[in-house]
């Protein structure tokens, strides 16, 4: 819940209202902004925890589409862990840490690894104080790629949202609860005419058995009482 664009997708699905996620917004922003002031009074020299890519070796749409897939990997996480409940939730903290370290991992070297429009906003506003850092690649104090870490994020909220839409409508529970781990067992089918159960009825030469059109009295061969 400190990322706009989770709350985005959270509240596009229903998972939040809009008057919540309208104020858990501005909170988040908020929080940046706070945020970035403490690291920069707390760090000495130049704030070099911008978020920036190299827009001649990189350029904005790539920075933008794995801004964007990043997102969408870590959103399809919470929302399928933590949004939908079942007996895997409680390894919801865990996976999406997991999703996060490695969605890091692979952003960090190429546009900073934001995933999160307002940690870039909060950084961003505090380093236009500072005179940047040397080898940041392009001036990580310009405004002029900042877009990049709003539409990414965004994009990839939105994206998430129509695929986590789509598998609902194809009733993927069906799908995914088998078994003797299903959350909701399904009732056994009762159309199915070879499903035979014969129970020997008690002090006598004769079984039970019932299928699908009702019970029925049958007796055994004398070699097998």
């Amino acid at each position: 819940m400190f990322n706009p664009a989770v709350t985005l997708g959270l509240m596009l699905i229903g998972a939040l209202s809009w008057t919540r996620a309208f104020v858990v917004f501005w909170a988040q922003m908020i929080g940046a902004l706070l945020a970035g002031g403490f690291v920069d009074l707390l760090l000495p020299g130049p704030l070099t925890v911008v978020t920036h890519f190299d827009h001649d070796d990189f350029g904005a749409v790539r920075a933008v589409f794995l801004e964007a897939f990043l997102t969408f990997v870590l959103i399809m996480t919470i929302m399928f862990l933590a949004v939908e409940k079942h007996r895997g939730t409680f390894l919801a903290p865990l996976a999406i840490g997991l999703t996060l370290f490695v969605a890091e991992l692979v952003g960090v070297r190429y546009t900073g690894g934001s995933l999160n429009p307002a940690r870039s906003f909060g950084a961003q506003v505090w380093a236009v104080r500072g005179d940047g850092c040397s080898g940041c690649g392009d001036d990580p104090t310009s405004w002029d790629n900042h877009w990049v870490y709003w539409v990414g994020p965004l994009i990839g909220a939105l994206a998430a949202v129509v695929f986590y839409r789509i598998l609902k409508a194809l009733d993927y529970e069906i799908y995914g609860d088998v078994g003797q781990d299903a959350d909701h067992p399904q009732p056994a089918d009762d159309d199915d005419d070879d499903d035979v159960l014969i129970d020997q009825a008690p002090g006598t030469n004769a079984t039970t058995t019932t299928t699908s059109n009702g019970p029925a009295a049958q007796p055994l061969p004398r070699g097998m009482v």
